[in-house]
C-alpha cells in the first residue's frame, strides 16, 4: 500500500508509484513537464510577436485586421492553425528537448563545472 500525505485537495503519493513500466521516475517527470511548460511559454512569445508583425502589415497597407477566436479564450490575427503548429512543435520539441538535456546532465554527466574534460 502506497503511503501518501494530504496537502489541501492534492495527494501526492510516494515516489516509487511514479516508476511503472516506463521507468520514468518522478524527477524526471518533473523535468519533462517544466520544460515542456518552457518550450510553450516561448511558443507563445513567438506567436504573439508574429502576429505584431502581420497586424503592422496590415494596418500599414490600409487592410482590415482579421481576428480569429482561438482556443476558445484569446483572439489572433494569425489562422488557429499557426497556434496549433506552435502547439505541437512546444510539446514534441520540449519532450525532445528534455531528454537530450537529461541525458547530457544526469547520464553523461556533462556539467558545465567539468566541462574543461569533455573538450
Amino acid at each position: 500500500m502506497p503511503r501518501y500525505e494530504c496537502v489541501g485537495v492534492f495527494v501526492w503519493y510516494n515516489r516509487e508509484m511514479f516508476k511503472g513500466a516506463t521507468g520514468i521516475s518522478f524527477k524526471k517527470g518533473i523535468y519533462i513537464f517544466l520544460t515542456v511548460l518552457l518550450v510553450e511559454m516561448c511558443g507563445f512569445i513567438i506567436h504573439e510577436l508574429v502576429s505584431m508583425e502581420v497586424l503592422a502589415m496590415l494596418i500599414k497597407n490600409g487592410m482590415t485586421v482579421p481576428y480569429f477566436h482561438i482556443a476558445g479564450f484569446f483572439y489572433s490575427p494569425l489562422p488557429p492553425y499557426v497556434f496549433l503548429i506552435l502547439f505541437l512543435i512546444g510539446i514534441f520539441g520540449g519532450i525532445f528537448l528534455a531528454l537530450h538535456w537529461w541525458r547530457m546532465v544526469y547520464i553523461e554527466h556533462r556539467h558545465w563545472l567539468n566541462w574543461y574534460r569533455h573538450y
